[in-house]
């Protein structure tokens, strides 16, 4: 409950008055509770703005120029909920009847009183103090609350459990029931002379008699070893030895031929078969002649000869250009493709030495040659001096073999009796002319040649 203190209205200063002159006495009535808005004149308020509720009063207090009222509020036959934002404080003027005599509003810390439901039952007491000034003779007006418990009295009344109305064991029918708990009770008996069936309506110390005689008899039975004197016989293994599993020795003879076991036979027949498949099983273990005949077809091999890997023959031609293998092919095909690719290799890296032969009708007063062809190039040195001197444009100084020539005719500097010349380079059959000349026109005096060239033959 928030609320302010009670303002006085205009009927309550006007019922003071009257009291403090001996006219009338102050007698209040009843509490107004509403969820009115706030009045705009409180001091001309003549009821709640709206009211939800009347409380009866309980007490009532005279203390120094005031009293305290105290009141219960609920929410019996509460339909609905509402925020409970007004308070009245009614009494009776004794010229125009009962007045709102004090009020007070909440503002904006009204609390919510919950409707009535079973599970929802709202109760609290309301102690207001409302101003009287010099007014003796005050009173109010007691409701149906009076005497009733308060909710905390009563919680503290139910939350007893010290026997607040002092019952006693008689009162309730145990009177010859000893003070002890369950556990703690001490039954006293005797033990039955026989083991006997105990019957509805007999004293306890009979019943606990007769169950300690049947335990006893129950331990000493259980104690007992084969206490009914049960053979195997009753429990169907009257043809069973006595000995442990692993200490049997079943008798039997080696079958005479393989066959499989058959549910149901006899023991010995079955350890016969059993016996006769070892045997046969071993010796098939420990046979290393191929007893099941297998062949190299059967096994994905009939294509493959029978030979080392090293005296392996494969038959292949060489392939006709050089070209890489590729995956998947045949070994034919791969092996003919690596031919052509030795070949190429053992040409490319193998030296050869070609020869000079000077040509017909010319003598050399001094000659020396060297040709030689690594791979794909030919070098070429050769140097003359001839015994004669040759008058003419172009003069045919001799032939090249025994190296790889060029498909073409080519040129190249050389020096011709001094001067710079050029060499003519003729293929024919795979012998190469050499044909030199002055780099002069016409007619020239040629008594030597200074060749120095070389040349990539495809």
């Amino acid at each position: 409950m928030s609320f302010p203190l009670l303002k006085l209205t205009n009927a309550g200063r006007q019922l003071i008055i009257k009291a403090h002159t001996g006219d009338c006495s102050i007698v209040f009535t009843r509490l107004g509770i509403g969820n009115g808005d706030p009045p705009n004149d409180l001091n001309s308020i003549t009821t709640l703005m709206n009211t939800i509720k009347t409380v009866s009063i309980n007490t009532i207090t005279q203390g120094e120029g005031s009293v305290t009222l105290s009141c219960t509020l609920d929410n019996a036959n509460l339909q609905a909920g509402f925020w409970w934002k007004e308070i009245g404080v009614y009494a009776t003027d004794p010229d125009i009847g009962e007045v709102l005599y004090a009020y007070a509003h909440s503002g904006e810390f009204a609390d919510f009183i919950p409707a009535f439901t079973t599970q929802n039952y709202f109760r609290t007491t309301i102690n207001l103090t409302v101003v009287v000034g010099d007014a003796t003779n005050v009173s109010a007006v007691i409701g149906e609350y009076v005497g009733y418990a308060t909710t905390e009295e009563f919680d503290d009344h139910k939350n007893d459990n010290t026997n607040p109305h002092r019952v006693t064991a008689e009162q309730v029918g145990l009177g010859n029931v000893p003070n002890v708990a369950t556990n703690d009770q001490q039954p006293t008996y005797s033990a039955a002379n026989s083991v006997a069936e105990i019957n509805s309506g007999e004293n306890l110390s009979v019943v606990f008699g007769k169950i300690k005689t049947a335990i006893a008899a129950l331990i000493a039975h259980f104690n007992a070893t084969n206490p009914h004197f049960v053979t195997k016989a009753q429990v169907g293994l009257g043809n069973v030895p006595n000995v442990k599993t692993n200490d049997q020795t079943p008798t039997y003879t080696e079958a005479i031929n393989l066959a499989n076991l058959t549910s149901g036979e006899k023991m010995n027949v079955a350890f016969g078969k059993l016996k006769k498949g070892l045997s046969s099983l071993i010796s098939h273990l420990s046979d290393t002649n191929n007893p099941h005949g297998v062949t190299k077809s059967h096994v994905g091999l009939g294509n493959v000869p029978n030979v080392t890997t090293n005296e392996q023959t494969p038959t292949f031609t060489e392939a006709d250009t050089l070209a890489n293998i590729t995956s998947g092919e045949t070994l034919t095909i791969i092996l003919g493709k690596v031919k052509k690719a030795l070949g190429a290799m053992i040409d490319h890296i193998t030296e050869k030495n070609g020869t000079f032969t000077l040509a017909s009708g010319l003598t050399a007063h001094y000659a020396r040659a060297n040709i030689r062809q690594i791979g794909h190039v030919v070098y070429v040195e050769i140097y003359v001096t001839l015994s004669t001197t040759e008058t003419t444009n172009s003069l045919n100084l001799g032939t090249v073999t025994g190296v790889d020539v060029p498909s073409v005719t080519r040129f190249f500097n050389c020096i011709v009796s001094g001067n710079l010349g050029i060499c003519a380079v003729l293929s024919s059959n795979n012998t190469m002319q050499l044909a030199v000349a002055n780099a002069e026109s016409g007619a020239q005096t040629i008594s030597s040649a200074q060749l120095e060239f070389s040349y990539y033959v495809d």
